[in-house]
């Protein structure tokens, strides 16, 4: 039996969680997250970018830091970085779906092999982490979620 079933107080370790951290804007969210005493989850593909970024943070904010490697365009990660959430028992109380990459030339690259990984990072990742997150934020009735998206979308490319 659980410690929180046995005594419901028991209040979780609550965190923000970045995806896209290890560099760019999910670095920066992190930066002033971190300087505003949040405990952060930082989620990428990279795990010597994050465990730097986790401890140059954990030193100069004196702030919880957890790391997940993950790769957003496989189909499974969101789910997997649900189950660890869960599992360590890391409350998640602001999502910020950040990952992302220039895409394959939209108009151009009709092979569908190579546009599934863009359209799982981009869009359907961010719906699993959404669908897999949010309802416990409402449950708990406190919830934020920032979906960052890019103007390298709309830029033509030849």
């Amino acid at each position: 039996m659980s410690s929180d079933a046995i005594n419901p107080s028991v209040e979780k370790p609550r965190f923000v969680l970045i995806t896209g951290a290890s560099a760019g804007l999910g670095a920066e969210f992190a930066r002033q997250l971190a300087a505003m005493g949040k405990s952060l989850i930082l989620v990428a593909r990279r795990r010597d970018r994050l465990e730097a970024l986790a401890e140059r943070l954990r030193k100069e904010h004196g702030i919880q830091v957890e790391i997940v490697t993950a790769d957003l365009s496989l189909a499974a990660a969101a789910e997997e970085i649900a189950t660890v959430c869960a599992s360590e028992r890391w409350q998640v109380d602001w999502l910020i779906n950040n990952a992302g990459i220039a895409g394959p030339d939209l108009l151009k690259d009709r092979d569908w092999q190579m546009q599934q990984p863009f359209f799982q990072l981009m869009m359907l990742s961010v719906a699993d982490l959404c669908h897999r997150l949010i309802p416990d934020m409402v449950d708990r009735g406190y919830g934020r979620v920032i979906n960052v998206a890019s103007v390298a979308a709309r830029v033509p490319r030849s």
